[in-house]
């Protein structure tokens, strides 16, 4: 079909032209083609090397997020394993407070109040004695009960 409509399209060229000019335009005619050929390849070749560069860049830019990405997911883990072992210190001191609170056993719960001896000894032989018994391990302050603490 390329072949039939060129053919049409020469003939129609030699009987306008006539035959002392159309070799002249045919000349003209493909040196403007080469040039135009050349040009559109000068700019297919710009672009292919603007798309290399932007490329590049961006791979550069892809590696310095993925980078920043692994940077910050390992603070992340860092930061999470720091949370957990506070939350775990905080839980264990927590778990240590109420157990401090908690009312000691009916056995071990009598005090008996330490007096002072009525000779004019110093009130710490009283203690020392008071001291060895496993109710006196802990302080207690005589008075109405404290509330507990509440964290």
């Amino acid at each position: 079909m390329w072949a039939k409509r060129g053919f049409f399209i020469l003939l129609v060229a030699l009987i306008f032209l006539g035959p002392e000019r159309l070799p002249q335009v045919a000349y003209q005619l493909g040196r403007a083609v080469r040039t135009m050929q050349r040009y559109a390849r000068l700019v297919r070749d710009e672009f292919r090397e603007e798309l290399q560069m932007l490329e590049e860049e961006y791979k550069g830019i892809r590696a310095e997020m993925e980078a920043a990405r692994a940077e910050l997911r390992a603070h992340e883990a860092e930061l999470r394993a720091r949370l957990e072992e506070t939350n775990r210190e905080l839980e264990r001191v927590r778990r240590e407070a109420q157990a401090g609170l908690q009312p000691l056993p009916a056995a071990t719960s009598r005090v008996t109040p330490a007096t002072p001896p009525s000779n004019g000894s110093p009130p710490a032989a009283s203690a020392a004695t008071s001291a060895s018994s496993p109710a006196s391990a802990t302080p207690r302050e005589s008075g109405p009960p404290r509330d507990p603490l509440v964290f």
